[in-house]
């Protein structure tokens, strides 16, 4: 309920005619677009509702109010609206506002020129709280050195470096921290001396890699990054590749052993003695006294024996190993008891 008896603001407002609904448009500080609306709501001595305009969406529920008071909280509205446009539009500016001595870098440029002695956003608040949308560099963290920088498949980062104390000091966010980038000195060079060499992927970037098998024969495999990281101490880039068939990633400490693919990875639709590619396999061999031991791997492919002119199944471990030619008999599904079974025949005296 309205408790103002002083007109506040007198003159700042125009009325306009009543529309379909009933409502009067409130005209706020010579606007062409209604502010807001006014509407009598029954026949008590302060019937008056103030309702928000598009610009200005908002409602008071209590409609206990002269007109003139209903039109003032339209005014109010508008100001109380207009604060928080100009404290957002502060914050977004806050993420271009460098403190004295420093210069906003991306992190990219950190990863890619080797930048060390940075300042972290130590924290990174909405904008709009209410919307939950950008962020903005509310404080900075001391200088530190950076050791490590490494990107994760959702989109956040892992930031490791020195502080000088003697506890490990640890550091990252979402996208949205990310995106806020990281403060270095003015006096940075274009490119650190110990910047990391090789190719920069990212994280999603579809590669492949060659591997050769026992065979001679080379099988390319493709997968997807799942994970990068620049170590800034050792000016070194390492990456984590996800391949289909196989779970988890697998890590290459040197980046130039992969290569951009030209597509997706395609299936071999050959099927030999009942194998297909990316079947799981379990290939067995025996010791001296005929015990079994199981190597478990996956089809790749496929290849000719030279010399009996047979189809062999080639299988590996893992993507970065080379294959070995089997022949499909000598191959067993997991959990076959027969790739468990003792071969005394090939026990030695």
């Amino acid at each position: 309920m309205s408790t103002t008896t002083t007109r506040r603001h007198e003159g700042r407002y125009t009325i306009g005619k009543r529309d379909n609904d009933g409502r009067y448009p409130v005209y706020v500080d010579g606007a062409d677009t209604p502010t807001g609306y006014v509407k009598k709501m029954g026949h008590s001595a302060q019937p008056w509702r103030a309702e928000g305009g598009d610009h200005y969406a908002g409602s008071f529920p209590d409609g206990r109010a002269a007109r003139w008071q209903a039109c003032e909280r339209i005014v109010d509205l508008k100001d109380v609206r207009d604060q928080a446009d100009a404290e957002t539009q502060r914050r977004r500016e806050r993420a271009t506002m460098a403190p004295e001595g420093w210069r906003f870098a991306s992190w990219a440029e950190i990863e890619r020129e080797g930048w060390r002695t940075v300042r972290t956003v130590a924290r990174a608040p909405y904008v709009d709280p209410a919307a939950k949308g950008d962020r903005y560099p509310d404080t900075f963290a001391s200088p530190v050195v950076l050791r490590c920088v490494t990107r994760l498949s959702n989109g956040h980062m892992v930031v490791s470096g020195d502080d000088g104390s003697d506890t490990p000091w640890v550091t990252g966010g979402d996208p949205a921290w990310v995106a806020l980038g990281v403060l270095v000195p003015e006096g940075t060079p274009e490119r650190s001396a110990n910047a990391p060499a090789g190719p920069v992927w990212h994280v999603g970037d579809l590669l492949s890699h060659d591997a050769t098998g026992a065979d001679g024969v080379t099988d390319t495999h493709t997968g997807t990054v799942t994970e990068t990281r620049t170590h800034l101490d050792t000016a070194e880039r390492h990456v984590s590749v996800a391949f289909p068939h196989w779970t988890g990633s697998h890590h290459f400490t040197e980046p130039s052993a992969l290569r951009a693919a030209t597509g997706p990875y395609q299936r071999d639709a050959e099927v030999v003695g009942g194998w297909s590619v990316g079947a799981e396999a379990v290939s067995v061999t025996y010791g001296p006294t005929g015990a079994p031991f199981a190597r478990h791997g996956v089809v790749v492919g496929f290849s000719t024996d030279p010399e009996t002119g047979a189809r062999m199944v080639r299988v590996t471990s893992s993507p970065v190993l080379g294959a070995t030619p089997h022949a499909p008999e000598e191959l067993y599904r997991p959990g076959d008891p027969r790739g468990w079974m003792p071969r005394p025949d090939l026990a030695t005296a």
